[in-house]
Formats: structure tokens, sequence, C-alpha cells
């Protein structure tokens, strides 16, 4: 008996057999996605003479044992560590090729790829010895080495750099400082360049010290250069002087300068360092003396009259005043004395003025003259030889005509006119003396 198949049922079939195929392709997707992997890598500073950067970012699900690399150099390396290093000796393009290989040494999968490794740039530059406190000029000998030089970093070996391609740099103290230039090009390649000292000399270690710093003027002034002098050694003052010390009167306050010069000959180097001194000239101070014969009759009364500030008179001699520690005085000497006072002002600076005089004149002449030849009263006269002002004498007859007439501090008359004795009588005298006029008679008697 055969049982016939209605159009339903063939139609169920076929469903059934359609959900069957999209089943086994849906878990041949998922085995083939299971069965995935991934073969690559990535690879940094790509520049000769320092270490190329290799890192495997490979994938495969069952495990990657080991890593195979070629570098194309004719170099390899291999092992279980997903990055490696690798220095090329020479620039140009190289063909990278990465294995994979799994637990049981099976290949995975490999990749090639180009990799262009470059020269890099060169780190270079030269300097010259400076003195403390000079700029240090930094010339900068670089090159790209067929690429654009991008950056530079300078240390300058005591704590500062700089990032300019030709810096200038002042250094704080002396010594040997080593400097380093690290450039980097366009390509990412860096360059260190060596070490190389910078030097910086001291300047010279001098100072200038005096024996004072003011004086008076008219007085000298010794300065000195404290230096330890050598070979390499110059001096040289502003007044010409080359030796370690100058002795000088100025007039006036003045500034004196000082250079000391050390000479570096295998450096081609002259360090120098300058001092100044100002000294201080006090002018000597002004005084005159002023003689006032009107203030007490029969003295002279001294005034020493300045515009400076005296602190101390001293006179001398001392006898015949009242106060030689003044600067005020009287004086009265018995013979012509000349008078000094010496003055001091603040600063200690000194002068010496003077003034001679003369005893004060009291005119106590003789009346009388008797020119007989006894040796009493022969003769008249008038004066002191120790007197400092001269006398004008005239005598005259009672006629008033001039029968002698003469100049001096000590004046003498005999009686006679032109050699000639004098007929008795009576006659007078005119003396004058410092702006004074004294008269009287004289009576001859033979």
């Amino acid at each position: 008996m055969f049982s016939m198949l209605s159009k339903s049922d063939n139609f169920n079939d076929m469903e059934n057999i359609s959900k069957k195929i999209a089943s086994l392709f849906a878990l041949l997707l998922l085995v083939c996605s299971l069965n995935a992997q991934v073969v690559n890598f990535i690879y940094t500073n790509p520049c000769t003479g320092s270490a190329t950067h290799f890192t495997s970012s490979s994938t495969y699900p069952g495990g990657i044992f080991s890593y195979h690399w070629n570098f194309g150099d004719g170099n390899t390396s291999v092992g279980p560590a997903d990055n490696v290093m690798h220095t090329y000796a020479d620039p140009g393009p190289y063909l990278v090729t990465l294995q994979i290989f799994d637990i049981s040494n099976t290949l995975i999968d490999a990749i090639s790829k180009n990799v262009l490794v470059y020269s890099p740039p060169v780190a270079s530059f030269t300097d010259k010895p400076t003195c403390l406190g000079s700029e240090t000029d930094f010339t900068n000998t670089s090159h790209g080495n067929g690429t654009e030089i991008l950056t530079y970093a300078w240390n300058f070996g005591d704590g500062e750099g700089d990032v300019i391609e030709t810096p200038i740099h002042t250094y704080s103290h002396s010594g040997n400082f080593p400097v380093t230039l690290i450039v980097e090009s366009s390509t990412g390649c860096r360059d260190t360049s060596s070490v190389m000292n910078s030097e910086v000399f001291p300047l010279p270690d001098a100072t200038i010290s005096s024996t004072k710093n003011e004086i008076c003027q008219g007085d000298s002034l010794t300065l000195s250069v404290d230096v330890v002098v050598n070979d390499h050694t110059l001096i040289l003052w502003s007044n010409g002087s080359t030796s370690t010390s100058i002795t000088v009167k100025p007039d006036t306050s003045s500034w004196y300068t000082v250079v000391v010069y050390e000479v570096h000959y295998a450096e081609q180097l002259i360090c120098q360092i300058s001092q100044d001194f100002f000294a201080t000239v006090h002018p000597t101070p002004v005084i005159s003396i002023v003689n006032d014969t009107t203030k007490l009759p029969g003295q002279y009364y001294l005034t020493v009259v300045s515009n400076f500030n005296i602190k101390q008179y001293i006179w001398s001699p001392m006898t015949s005043l009242t106060n030689p520690y003044s600067s005020q005085t009287y004086a009265n000497p018995t013979y012509t004395t000349t008078y000094y006072v010496s003055v001091t002002d603040e600063y200690g600076c000194h002068n010496i003025d003077s003034i001679k005089l003369g005893n004060v004149m009291k005119l106590n002449v003789n009346n009388l003259i008797t020119p007989n030849g006894d040796g009493k009263n022969d003769i008249w006269t008038v004066g002191d030889e120790k007197m400092a002002d001269q006398f004008e004498v005239y005598i005259y007859n009672r006629w008033g005509d001039e029968v002698f007439s003469k100049n001096g501090v000590y004046v003498q008359w005999d009686g006679k006119y032109k050699g000639n004795l004098l007929p008795e009588g009576t006659y007078y005298y005119l003396v004058k003396q410092a702006g004074k006029t004294y008269t009287g008679a004289i009576t001859l008697v033979k």
C-alpha cells in the first residue's frame, strides 16, 4: 500500500532542511572566527647607531609561542618576547620580517615590512675660554646628515641650559663646566655631543688699600694694590704707573683707578679687574691776622679772621700775649717781634700766618740838648732799635725852617745843621709813626 504525501508535508520538510543548513553555516562561521589570527608589528627610532625598537602586535587565539625576526641586514632574533631591539650600522631601507609560531612550533603566519633607517644628525660645537663675568659664546657646528635639525638641548654644566641654536651663557663662578648638546632631526633621530669642558677663568683678586682716605691740601697719599704678582700679572694705574703702589699729591678731591691684568698665554686670553679709589682733599684753611691798635692804648689787639671752621689756635712766642690759644689776643711786645699763629680746622688741616710788631711807641723824648761834648745830653734821640715801625722826625727853628729830618726806628740829632752846630735857642720837633703825630719843644744849650 503506498502512502501519498501531500503538498503540505513537502513544504514542511523543505523548511526544516533550510533551518539545518543555516545552523551549519553559523557554526562554520563560529569555528572560522575562533581559528582567526592577525600578525603585525610596529617600530620606533629607525636611526643608525642607536637601537630601533620592534614590537609585535600579533594576535592568535591559541597563543603565540615564539617570534622569529629577520631584520633585513643579515641579523635575526628568535624568542618568546614580543618586543626586541636592533641597532643598524648603516642607513637605508630594510625588509623586516616577523614570523609567529604556536606551541607546537608550527608557523602560524608571517608579515614583512620595508623599514627606512636614517642617519642621525651630528651634534657638535666649539667655544673659547672666557673670564668670569664675560659671556661664553658657543658656536654650533652640528649638521643634520641630510636631514633638518629641529630641536637643540644645551646643558651648560652649571644647572642651566638653553634650547636655541647658538646660545650665549654667563657663568656665575669660575671653573671647568661639562657642556653637552643634544640635537634631534626631522626623522626623530637624535645625537648627543661629546662632553666639552668650558673653562671660565677667575678675575684677578685685587683691592686698593690706602694710608688714609682723606687728606689736607698739600699732603701726599700712598695707594697700594693688594694682588699676588707673577709673570702673568700686569698693573696699570690711572696716572700711568705700573708699580704696585703710588704716592700722589692731589690739589683737589680725585678718583684713582688701577687695572690689574692676568694674562693666560696658552688660551690667548686676558682677564682684568678694575678698582677705584676716591681721595677726599680738604683745602688749606685761609686765615689772616687783623691788628687793631685802638682797642687798648699802648697794646696791639690781634684777631685771626677765617671763613673756615677753626678748632685750634696756637700763638708763638707766647710771651707778652694775653691769650695764646684764642683767635683774639692782646700783644704788648717790648721789642720788635714776629708773632706766628698756627690754626687747625675741623679736618685737621693746618695753616700758619704771621705779623711783625714793634714796641708800641711811648714818646718819652728829652726836651734838652747840650752838645758840648761832656757826654751828657749831647744827643737827642727818638725810638728804639728793636721797634718795628719807622719814625719820621722833623726839627724846625723858631722861624719854621727845617733844620733836621730823618726816618728810622732809632733817630738821633746832634744839634747840628749841615755839619754846623746851631745857635742856642728853642727848636721844635714833629714825629710821625703808625699814623700818629707827636710834637714838642727842644731847648739847645751849649
